[in-house]
């Protein structure tokens, strides 16, 4: 089934919605859930959660790029869980997102940052802007939350090149967000 018809099935409030979207899309939800959550039953809880979500949001909401939508969505409750468990070793998604911080001006939180459409719009347009292995690293880190060794093994490159990878992302879209006005 295609993206459309699953917009659709949300759209009609057709229950079977989810089920498709399970089918098409679970097994990378969940990839993305426990790449942030490293826990698989709060993965799962995350997913749902994200599932739930997205029946409330559609309507009104008619998303161009229905994966993006629902990742993001994925992304945002396994953070979400994330905070929730108070985690008291800093790993996974946080550290990551510490690392963007830095690209970011003070006054934002990554997380709602990352929420704020025309921000999400400037990212996914500099992503294009990679080249192709720059930019799986930077997904895999970014919104996999997946750790440098796993990416390195992964992609089959060296876990040097990787980070060098990752800084060097950051520093462009560093450069880009300042660019376009989000300066401190």
């Amino acid at each position: 089934m295609d993206d459309n018809e699953i917009i659709k099935l949300f759209s009609d409030r057709d229950e079977s919605a989810i089920e498709q979207t399970r089918l098409k899309y679970g097994a990378k939800c969940m990839s993305v859930a426990f790449g942030i959550l490293r826990n698989a039953q709060d993965a799962e809880e995350a997913v749902s959660d994200a599932y739930l979500s997205v029946w409330n949001s559609i309507p009104p909401e008619h998303p161009d790029i229905f994966p993006a939508y629902l990742f993001r969505i994925v992304r945002n409750q396994a953070l979400m869980k994330l905070n929730f468990n108070n985690a008291l070793k800093r790993r996974g998604v946080a550290v990551q997102l510490d690392e963007l911080e830095e690209c970011l001006p003070s006054e934002f939180d990554v997380e709602q940052a990352f929420d704020e459409r025309q921000l999400s719009v400037l990212i996914n347009t500099f992503l294009k802007t990679l080249p192709i292995q720059q930019r799986r690293i930077f997904i895999c880190r970014y919104f996999a939350g997946l750790e440098y060794k796993e990416i390195s093994k992964k992609l089959g490159i060296g876990l040097s090149r990787v980070k060098m990878s990752a800084l060097r992302s950051r520093e462009k879209l560093k450069e880009l967000l300042i660019k376009e006005g989000y300066n401190e």
